[in-house]
């Protein structure tokens, strides 16, 4: 593989998802200004503290989630690019220039988990600030949904995308993979483990992240292998 043909294709990626990252970065910051701000009026902690169903640490979820919103559209973008290049007929556009399907392949694993390494990086150094400034926040609890969410079922779902796509030319498989889960989570037994892995967090939270790392790597690392042998239809 060329380096200097790889990166080309990358910067190229980038490239396009420039507005994406800007609004990005932009709409995700002022969030969490604005979260930070209402979290020191002392009407919205009185408003909390009166609420039955509602406590600090549930409140600082509700913000995690909200902060998290624009990290979901951008993923989503990131997951539906392929199919978009596809129907564009960028794929058979490729097979005119001088470009392997090694590099190509290479060059787009590495361009997305970079984007979405970057993405989820903010993400979570917003939540540090927010957690520095309201110290009453869910601190472990949304540390684990980062850990779990975001490092490993966002990004091993982006590869698993990928390699569905270099297979098959679809990434249709991924998203009745996604509803699979949705539904599994409405189960009982998946708010145990959910206890369970917060249990972990807490006592254990590099060992924690050490695991996520791995299993995430291990399948950006099956896939990437998968999608080079695979990927001949185009």
């Amino acid at each position: 593989m060329r380096s200097d043909v790889i990166i080309s294709f990358i910067k190229e990626e980038w490239y396009g998802q420039r507005r994406m990252l800007f609004w990005y970065f932009v709409v995700s910051l002022a969030l969490v200004l604005l979260m930070i701000f209402l979290s020191q009026l002392d009407w919205v902690l009185n408003q909390v503290k009166q609420h039955s169903g509602l406590d600090f640490g549930e409140f600082s979820m509700t913000v995690l989630a909200l902060i998290f919103m624009p990290y979901a559209v951008g993923w989503m973008i990131l997951v539906n690019r392929t199919d978009r290049e596809n129907r564009a007929g960028f794929y058979e556009y490729l097979h005119i220039m001088p470009i392997t399907v090694k590099e190509i392949v290479t060059a787009k694993y590495i361009a997305a988990l970079l984007m979405n390494v970057l993405m989820a990086g903010w993400l979570c150094g917003l939540w540090w600030v927010y957690d520095l400034v309201f110290p009453r926040a869910a601190s472990v609890t949304a540390w684990t949904a980062l850990c779990m969410v975001v490092f490993l079922f966002a990004f091993s779902v982006l590869a698993l995308q990928l390699g569905c796509f270099f297979r098959w030319g679809s990434s249709s498989l991924v998203f009745f993979f996604m509803f699979v889960l949705i539904v599994i989570g409405q189960f009982e037994f998946t708010d145990k483990i959910a206890d369970q892995t917060i249990n972990w967090m807490d006592r254990f939270p590099f060992l924690l992240w050490g695991i996520a790392v791995f299993l995430t790597t291990s399948i950006w690392i099956i896939c990437w292998r998968w999608s080079v042998a695979a990927y001949r239809k185009y």
